[in-house]
C-alpha cells in the first residue's frame, strides 16, 4: 500500500510523507503514554472560579449556605490589591495574547498574496515545519485551498434567485446533452458538446432540481447514463465525451455494477483522484463505493494497481469510521459498514490518526475534532484493523519553495516564538497572583435548586415576595424553575373556553385571569392556548394577559410555531409592549447573547425601565449583568455592556453590592467604571451581594 499522499495542485502534484507513521493495534495510540505534551500548545483560557471551596458544595442545603457579607477594612483592603495585582498581570497577558496573534496573521495574510498554486501549498508546509500549524491543520488548509480552486471550475445558481442569462445558457446546452442521452443521440451529443465547450470553460452547474441540490455537467450525467440504461453504447459515448473521475464517481453513485465501473476504468486513467460534487466538497471513487455500500465495486477498485488517494482524508478506513460517528450516538458499525471494513482490512488498508497533543487523544487524521469513542476503538480492535498515527507532515520538494518567502516566514515564526515565549513567561508569573486573588474572594452561592429557600403554603406570588427579601437572584431562579411544572392550567382553560371572540369578550376574559396566580408554565400554556383559539388575534391578546411568551422553547409544528413572523415582528412587539416581561435585553443575556443584549441597548431612545427590567421583583438588566461578569471573569468583556446600563439605570442597594463585588473581582474595571460615574464608589461602602 503506497504511504505518500499525492495532492495535486495546479498541473504538478504535491507529494506529501506522513513522519513517524507507525503501525499500532487499534487500541493502543488513544493512550496517554503514547502522547508527549507540548507546553506550547497548552489551552491558555483563564477560566476565574468565583466560589470558594465551602460555597462550591453550597447549592441546595440551607445549613450550608454563605452568609458572611461585612469584612474589616484591612480585609477589605487585601481583597482590592489581591484584585489589582491579578487584573494587571491578566491584563498584561492579555496584551502579549493580541500581539502573538498578530504576528500570526502574517502568515495568513502572506498566503492570500500567493497566487501559484504549488507554492501556496509549500508555504503551508513550511508553517507546520516551523510548528505553525500542526499536522492536522495543515492538512485541513491544504484540503480546503483544493476545494476552492475546484469550486471555481463550476456555476453555482442561487436557488432563491432567478438564473443569469449565462445560467439560462448552460441550462439549455445541459438539457440538450440530456436529450442526446436518453435518445442515443451520438450527432446531437458531439454537436451538444462542442455548444457547451464553446460557452465557457466551466464544467458544470450546481444548483436544485425538483428542490434537491444537483450538480449538472456533462460527465456526471454520462455517469448516470452509463449506470441507469441498459442499451447504452459505452465506447461510442466515451469518444464524444472521455471518461474522468466525476463520470466514475457519478456512475457509481447512480449504482452502475461492477462491469459497467470496469469499463470506464479501462478507458481513463485511474488513480482515485478527488472529484467536485454537489455536496460541494472533493470524494474519490473509493469513497463514492464507501457511501453507496458498493461492496463489490469497492473491491473492484481495491484491486487496481494505480489506486492512489487513500491517505488522511481520503483513507477508506477513516470514511467509515466518521460515517459511523456521525450516524449514531454510540457510533458503531452497521453489518454494511462492517463487511466494508473487513474486506479493507484484507487489502491492508489501516485507520489514519493524528495524536492531538492538547486533548491528549487520537483524531482521524483530515478531519479536525474527530475523536473515536470507545466502543468504536474495541469494535476496531476486536476486528484486528490497524492504525497509523502521523505526527508530522513533510513535503517531498521542500526545497522549491520560494526563497524570499521562506526567508519571509522563518523571521516571522521566530518572532512568533518569541512571543510565545514571553506569553509563558508571564503566564507563570501571573500562576501565583490569580490563585491569591481567588483565596481573597468573598463567597458566593450558586443556587440551582429553589426549594430549600421557599417557604410552605405560599402562593405565587406570596414566595415572590418572600424570595424577594432575601435576593432578586432567587426570584429568577424561582421564575424559572416553575417554566419547568407541571401545574394545574383548568382554570385557565376553562376561561378561554368561555369566550367565543378576543376583542369582544377581552374584558371577560381579563376580569376572570385577574383571579389567578400564574406561574412562568400557566403563562406559556394561556399564549398556547390563546394562539390555538384565535390565532395570531390570541397570540397580541396574550401579551397583557399571560404577559411572558417562552421564546426558547416552542415547540416545532406548534400554533405559535406556525405563526408568520413570529420570531420577527410579533417578538419585537412582545418585547416593547408595556405589560410583558422580562425585556428584550434580559432575555438576550438569560441566553448569554451579550452582543446581541448591546445593541439592544444602544438602539434605546428612552432610558425607561421597561427596556431593562426583569422577572417582576427579580435582577434587572444591570444586576444580570454585573453577575456575569463576577463570575466569568476574562472570558467576556462586560465593560461596554455595565457602562451603557449605568447610563440608563437608577441603583438600588442590589446594585451597590454587586458593583462591590465587581471591585475585588475586577478593580480595574471598576475603576474605569467609576471615573464616568463616579456615585458608584459608594459601593464600596456595601457588604457583598452572596447570590
Amino acid at each position: 500500500m503506497k504511504s505518500n499522499l499525492v495532492v495535486t495542485i495546479g498541473a504538478s502534484a504535491l507529494v506529501i510523507i506522513g513522519v513517524g507513521a507507525f503501525l499500532y493495534p487499534f487500541n493502543t495510540p488513544d493512550s496517554s503514554e503514547s502522547i508527549t505534551p507540548s507546553a506550547e500548545i497548552t489551552a491558555k483560557t483563564v477560566v476565574i472560579e468565583q466560589v470558594s471551596d465551602q460555597a462550591a458544595a453550597t447549592t441546595t442545603k440551607q445549613a450550608s449556605i454563605i452568609t458572611k457579607i461585612d469584612f474589616s477594612a484591612s480585609e477589605l483592603s487585601s481583597m482590592y490589591e489581591a484584585s489589582r495585582l491579578h487584573n494587571t498581570c491578566q491584563q498584561e497577558l492579555l496584551n502579549i495574547d493580541y500581539r502573538q496573534k498578530v504576528v500570526r496573521q502574517r502568515f495568513d495574510t502572506a498566503l492570500t498574496k500567493i497566487n501559484d498554486e504549488k507554492q501556496w501549498a509549500l508555504a503551508v508546509m513550511h508553517m507546520h515545519e516551523l510548528g505553525i500549524v500542526d499536522a492536522q491543520e495543515a492538512l485541513s488548509q491544504i484540503n480546503l485551498y483544493q476545494l476552492r480552486r475546484l469550486r471555481k471550475n463550476y456555476e453555482h445558481h442561487n436557488s432563491s434567485s432567478a438564473p443569469n442569462q449565462f445560467q439560462k445558457d448552460m441550462m439549455k446546452n445541459l438539457q440538450e446533452i440530456s436529450l442526446a442521452l436518453n435518445n442515443g443521440d451520438l450527432s446531437l451529443l458531439s454537436e451538444s458538446m462542442k455548444d457547451f465547450r464553446e460557452l465557457s470553460e466551466k464544467k458544470g452547474l450546481l444548483t436544485r432540481v425538483r428542490q434537491k441540490e444537483t450538480l449538472l455537467s456533462p460527465e456526471t450525467m454520462v455517469g448516470h447514463a452509463i449506470a441507469t440504461k441498459s442499451n447504452i453504447n459505452i465506447e461510442a459515448i466515451l469518444n464524444v465525451v472521455p471518461a474522468t473521475h466525476a463520470m466514475l464517481n457519478q456512475a457509481i453513485r447512480s449504482g452502475a455494477d461492477t462491469a459497467s465501473v470496469s469499463r470506464l476504468l479501462t478507458s481513463m486513467d485511474f488513480s482515485n483522484k478527488p472529484a467536485y460534487t454537489k455536496y460541494r466538497k472533493l470524494q474519490t471513487a473509493l469513497q463514492v463505493a464507501i457511501e453507496t455500500n458498493s461492496i463489490d465495486v469497492l473491491q473492484l477498485l481495491l484491486e487496481q494497481d494505480s489506486l492512489t488517494n487513500v491517505q488522511f482524508t481520503f483513507s477508506p478506513v477513516n470514511i467509515i469510521l466518521m460515517q459511523a460517528m456521525i450516524a449514531t450516538e454510540r457510533a458503531v458499525l452497521s453489518d454494511e459498514q462492517l463487511e466494508m471494513i473487513l474486506l479493507l482490512r484484507n487489502f491492508e488498508h489501516a485507520a489514519h490518526l493524528w495524536p492531538n497533543e492538547q486533548l491528549k487523544k487520537m483524531q482521524l487524521m483530515g478531519y479536525p475534532g474527530s475523536i473515536i469513542n470507545d466502543d468504536l476503538r474495541d469494535q476496531m480492535k476486536a476486528l484486528d484493523i490497524k492504525a497509523q498515527v502521523y505526527r508530522k507532515l513533510v513535503s517531498a520538494q521542500p526545497s522549491n519553495l520560494n526563497t524570499e518567502t521562506r526567508t519571509y516566514f522563518d523571521d516571522t515564526a521566530e518572532k512568533l516564538n518569541q512571543s510565545r515565549r514571553e506569553y509563558a513567561d508571564k503566564k507563570s508569573t501571573c500562576a501565583p497572583l490569580k490563585q491569591a486573588w481567588k483565596n481573597q474572594l468573598p463567597g458566593l452561592n450558586m443556587i440551582s435548586d429553589i426549594t430549600p429557600f421557599l417557604k410552605p403554603n405560599l402562593s405565587f406570588e406570596a414566595q415572590v415576595d418572600h424570595l424577594a427579601l432575601t435576593s432578586p437572584t432567587l426570584v429568577d431562579v424561582y421564575y424559572k424553575q416553575s417554566l419547568s411544572n407541571t401545574s394545574n392550567t383548568g382554570d385557565i382553560e376553562d376561561a378561554v373556553d368561555s369566550i367565543d371572540d378576543i376583542r369582544a369578550d377581552f374584558s371577560q376574559l381579563s376580569q376572570a385571569l385577574s383571579k389567578l396566580e400564574m406561574d412562568l408554565f400557566q403563562r406559556q400554556f394561556l399564549v398556547e392556548k390563546l394562539c390555538e383559539e384565535f390565532d395570531l388575534e390570541g397570540v397580541y391578546a396574550s401579551f397583557p394577559l399571560a404577559q411572558f411568551i417562552d421564546y426558547n422553547n416552542t415547540t416545532t409544528g406548534s400554533c405559535l410555531f406556525e405563526i408568520a413572523d413570529y420570531y420577527g415582528q410579533v417578538k419585537q412587539e412582545f418585547f416593547a409592549h408595556p405589560d410583558t416581561f422580562p425585556s428584550a435585553i434580559v432575555h438576550e443575556l438569560n441566553n448569554y447573547s451579550v452582543d446581541e443584549a448591546i445593541r439592544l441597548l444602544n438602539e434605546l431612545e428612552r432610558p425607561e425601565a421597561k427596556y431593562t427590567a426583569g422577572f417582576p421583583k427579580g435582577r434587572d438588566a444591570l444586576m444580570l449583568a454585573l453577575d456575569m461578569a463576577n463570575s466569568a471573569g476574562f472570558e467576556y468583556d462586560y465593560g461596554s455592556l455595565i457602562l451603557g446600563l449605568l447610563a440608563r439605570t437608577e441603583l438600588t442597594t442590589a446594585h451597590y453590592r454587586r458593583l462591590h463585588r465587581l471591585k475585588v473581582v475586577d478593580i480595574l474595571l471598576f475603576e474605569n467604571l467609576a471615573s464616568q460615574f463616579p456615585a458608584i464608589e459608594q459601593a464600596s461602602s456595601q457588604p457583598f451581594n452572596i447570590f
